[in-house]
Formats: structure tokens, C-alpha cells, sequence
């Protein structure tokens, strides 16, 4: 009998043919599921993973059922006939990638979470714009968009903060405070989904190494209460130019509001403050899960929340209404 040796090329695409990316995703009946390269950890603790980047449309570009268009540079989007989009992480289409992946999985993880009644088809697609501003600290959610700034690997804990202002747009109809009526609850809620998804409670870890400039970075967890610890937060705004220089940024303006500004050195940021407000339901997340955690913040959305001194009795009001009071005893 002669043995057939299989040509290298013929077992790239065999190999290819079984990697992830095969079989389509319950979580959205009628899409495609491709494959692309992911970073799985913080750039710092490098960790490039392929991941299957599920609920495409099918049209060879990064647009599916949560995600309508990722646009960068002005360049043409990615693009792959056959839904492989494991680009190089030197390819500025890894960037698009990275986006595509951890938005629509933070997307069917929410969707599965979605408070009595409330219906998934409520997420709806949604579009990002990368390298809008050399300034990496600028990204936002301007109620049509998430931009994120800077030409660096998009952070998730960031990228899925701005998901967070997204979700509180379109779950209550809202934006700017929406439902949640105090800026720091609405910057904490942000903070809290991205890092009950990522079990991550660290924002802004991905951007820079938090250990060599902590003042970049803010955490769900800590042990800090309300209104104890609000001094505690005074300092953060003016202490950001610290962080700025660190990574690169044109901090002169910043350092001329500081200077000038008595209520700027002196008020809470309200990011800061955000976290202070939610680390009981990171608290929470650790000893249950971080899905009965999520499913109380997100129904504290449907509440009249009109200020901080209301959290803890809207926490428990909440629960009692949408959850029969089965989360927060």
C-alpha cells in the first residue's frame, strides 16, 4: 500500500476548517460565526488569543447583530470573504477586531441578563469610531456612538464603560444621567458592567501598567464607603496630570485648570466617586456571581434614582419589583 503524504497547504486548510468559527451561535439564530485574533489580557501581560467573533452578518466585514460599523482613520474597514479576521497585531484592523469581539460578547451576556420584560431585541446595533482624537484619554458615548481616542489597542475596561452609558441610552430612553440622575452613580454603573463582564475591576488597566502609574487607573473593588470616603477623591482630578504625563499626553492645559480652579481641585471626580458607590456590588459579585450582580445594577436603570443618598433603598426597591426580591437579601 502507498502512503500519500498531505501537501503543507492542504493540511493549512484542514487545520483552518476546524478551528473556531464553525458552528453559529444560539444567541442570534440566522448570523454567521467567523474567527479572528484577540488580546485576552492586559497589553502589558501580553496574551493573543483566537477567539470566534460570533453574530456576523455575513458580508466579509466586522457588522453584525449588535455591532452596524467600526470605522478608523478613515480607512476601509476590515474585510474577509470567509469571516477570518486573524490579523497580526501590527495590522490596524486588529483594532477593529478587538472592538467587534469584546462588545458583542459583553452584548449576549447582557442580553441574557435583561430584567423581566425587557426584551433582547432592545439592543440595538451600534457603531464605533476608533482613533478619533490623538488624546488616548478621550473616548466617549455621544448617544449615536462610542469614539474611542488614540491609535492604541482599544482598552475593554474603557471600551465597555462607554458600552455601559450605550446600555443606560437605550434601555431607559435616556442619556446624560439618564434614569440614574447623579453623574457618579451613571460613571459607577459603567465602571461596574465592564467589570462584572471581565472580572476585571480595574478600569484602565489595558492602557497603561497600574502598578507604575496608579493615578490613570480606578477600581470597583475597594473598601472605601460613602459619604465617609468622598475626601478621599478630592485630589483625583488634578492628580490625572500625573497619569497624562505618564502616557504621553499634552498635560499644559490640564495643569492651567488646576492651577486656576478652586472647584476643580476641590470637587469629587465623579468617575472616582462612581466606584465608591458600586463596590458593594462588586462586593456582592464575589460572593455570589457577577450575572446576579449585573441583573441588580441593571435593574436599578428602571428606578427613579435621582441621587446617591438613594442608592442603598433603590437597590433594594429595585430588586423587590423586577427580581421578586430574590437578589439583594
Amino acid at each position: 500500500m502507498i502512503k500519500q503524504s498531505i501537501p503543507i497547504a492542504m493540511m493549512q486548510i484542514l487545520v483552518m476548517s476546524c478551528s473556531p468559527g464553525d458552528e453559529p451561535d444560539p444567541a442570534c439564530p440566522g448570523y454567521e460565526t467567523g474567527v479572528g485574533l484577540v488580546e485576552v489580557n492586559r497589553p502589558h501581560l501580553t496574551n493573543i488569543k483566537e477567539r470566534p467573533l460570533t453574530c456576523l452578518s455575513g458580508n466579509g466585514r466586522l457588522q453584525g447583530r449588535f455591532i452596524e460599523a467600526i470605522t478608523s482613520d478613515g480607512r476601509s474597514p476590515a474585510f474577509n470573504k470567509l469571516n477570518d479576521f486573524r490579523f497580526k497585531d501590527d495590522n490596524p484592523a486588529f483594532r477593529e477586531v478587538q472592538v467587534y469581539y469584546y462588545l458583542t460578547e459583553m452584548a449576549k451576556w447582557i442580553a441574557a441578563l435583561l430584567p423581566n420584560g425587557v426584551k433582547a431585541e432592545t439592543l440595538t446595533a451600534l457603531s464605533v469610531e476608533l482613533n478619533t482624537s490623538r488624546d488616548p484619554l478621550y473616548n466617549n458615548w455621544d448617544g449615536k456612538k462610542i469614539h474611542m481616542g488614540g491609535p492604541q489597542l482599544p482598552d475593554p475596561t474603557i471600551l465597555l464603560h462607554e458600552y455601559g452609558h450605550y446600555l443606560e441610552h437605550v434601555l431607559t430612553g435616556e442619556y446624560g444621567g439618564g434614569k440614574l440622575r447623579s453623574p457618579p452613580l451613571a460613571q459607577g454603573f459603567s465602571d461596574l458592567m465592564a467589570a462584572l463582564f471581565l472580572k476585571d475591576p480595574i478600569a484602565g488597566s489595558w492602557i497603561v501598567d497600574p502598578e507604575l502609574i496608579p493615578s490613570c487607573v480606578r477600581t470597583v473593588k475597594n473598601q472605601l464607603r460613602y459619604p465617609f470616603d468622598v475626601s478621599t477623591m478630592r485630589d483625583f482630578s488634578c492628580n490625572l496630570t500625573k497619569c497624562m504625563e505618564g502616557i504621553g499626553v499634552n498635560v499644559g492645559p490640564y495643569k492651567q485648570i488646576c492651577k486656576n480652579s478652586d472647584d476643580f481641585k476641590i470637587a469629587p471626580a465623579p468617575d472616582r466617586l462612581g466606584s465608591i458607590l458600586v463596590a458593594p456590588l462588586w462586593d456582592l459579585s464575589e460572593r455570589t456571581t457577577p450575572e446576579l450582580a449585573a441583573q441588580l445594577a441593571l435593574a436599578l436603570l428602571y428606578t427613579d434614582l435621582r441621587s446617591v443618598a438613594q442608592l442603598r433603598p433603590a437597590l433594594f426597591k429595585a430588586d423587590e419589583a423586577l427580581f421578586d426580591g430574590s437578589i439583594a437579601t
